[in-house]
């Protein structure tokens, strides 16, 4: 699976502590490799204080991660999320402060502000269905809230002033987003103008690395891989403001890898946008995984400041990743879905299309015989039609969706 580019690099990129709980998730109750990946590197973000900053060039990056796993429903992205974000949870849990909070699984613009006031680590927003969160974010705005929250993925102060409440400061903003959404969603998801804007290229998209039926086992899901991280996160969490740099060689490392990185995707135009954020994503993630390391390896009371260059390859790899990611999650969007249109066909109509040959070439008396006792022939007519169902020049059709 090394070679996977479709795989997350978690072995190659996460401490062993991390590696191993994910390999045995994935075993033991069929947790995605991708999903956990992610999932782990947002808590991880989201564990760190709101003050904390990596710099290159002079300029600072908070490590605020905006993620999307694209996996269908029913296969366990709760799980996911309740078992490696518990720790956040329990933290949260145990505030005293009524008007601050760690994590939510909804919340309006202005709320978000409210609570990010005097709040030391920020706050996670933990959504099993990302796109309800777009549809109702500009519920309780005239003028739309897209904009603002491109504004606090940036992770600028904030200076809110509203009639009759005054001026309120956020100088230390840290929102970060662990989501999920299904195949069929994307479309709705992510309108022309989410790209025009920018709000689209602010997430890291990452479809499931086996989406195969998860069928039950009798295996004992036992915890104590999550217990191992547990002094980990610990750690993470204690660490106190800081600013971290790359180190020389770290730097030189990173712009050579970006340049090369910009050469070979720079001439695609829907990819060309997200270059960018990637650089950008790659400083927060260095930062991330830095931590990550220090807290399961490191004998000193903090992490160093300088990141090395051996923790640049590891981010690189990261976000090789979410490039190929982001180009699937394209691939998504712009052919809507077509399996879908399959599943809404009659059952009957869905076993005879199945069993066509990828490759063959029909004529429509061929198909209508095939498909007679499926539909009325007029209706017949209007589905061999259907370029989503099958391609067609004259009177010769084949399928338009392969049983891969």
């Amino acid at each position: 699976m090394e070679n996977d580019k479709n795989l997350f690099p978690f072995e190659q990129a996460y401490p062993f502590l991390f590696s191993k709980c994910i390999e045995y998730y994935e075993a033991t109750y069929k947790l995605d490799f991708n999903s956990q990946s992610v999932t782990i590197l947002s808590h991880c973000a989201s564990l760190l204080s709101s003050e904390i900053k990596v710099f290159s060039h002079g300029i600072p990056q908070k490590p605020i991660l905006w993620s999307c796993v694209i996996q269908e429903s029913g296969t366990a992205k709760s799980a996911v999320l309740k078992r490696h974000c518990k720790f956040l949870q329990e933290r949260n849990l145990e505030l005293d402060q009524q008007e601050i909070t760690y994590e939510c699984t909804d919340a309006t613009y202005e709320a978000i502000v409210k609570f990010s006031t005097d709040n030391t680590k920020g706050i996670m927003f933990r959504l099993d269905e990302l796109e309800t969160w777009v549809k109702g974010m500009d519920s309780y705005s005239s003028s739309g809230n897209k904009g603002k929250y491109n504004e606090v993925w940036n992770g600028e102060p904030m200076v809110i002033i509203r009639t009759g409440i005054g001026k309120t400061i956020v100088k230390d903003n840290k929102v970060i987003i662990a989501s999920f959404t299904q195949p069929k969603m994307i479309k709705q998801l992510l309108q022309s103008n989410d790209f025009a804007n920018g709000f689209a290229y602010r997430f890291l998209f990452a479809s499931v690395y086996d989406s195969k039926f998860r069928y039950r086992n009798n295996k004992k899901i036992e915890d104590r891989h999550a217990r191992d991280l547990e002094p980990v996160y610990e750690k993470i969490w204690k660490i106190k403001p800081m600013d971290f740099i790359f180190s020389e060689s770290a730097d030189k490392e990173y712009t050579k890898w970006y340049n090369e990185f910009a050469d070979r995707y720079k001439q695609f135009d829907s990819l060309r946008a997200y270059i960018p954020k990637l650089e950008t994503y790659g400083l927060r993630i260095a930062c991330v995984l830095h931590c990550m390391e220090w807290a399961t390896t490191g004998e000193t009371d903090s992490p160093e400041v300088e990141i090395s260059a051996d923790t640049i390859q590891r981010t690189t790899l990261i976000l090789e990743f979410f490039m190929i990611q982001f180009s699937q999650m394209l691939d998504y969007r712009l052919n809507d879905n077509t399996g879908e249109i399959l599943n809404e066909q009659r059952m009957e109509f869905q076993k005879v299309y199945k069993n066509l040959s990828d490759v063959q070439k029909y004529k429509r008396d061929e198909l209508m015989k095939l498909f007679v006792n499926t539909y009325k022939q007029r209706q017949l007519n209007t589905k061999f039609l259907d370029t989503r169902l099958f391609n067609h020049s004259g009177n010769v059709y084949t399928k338009a969706i392969t049983n891969e």
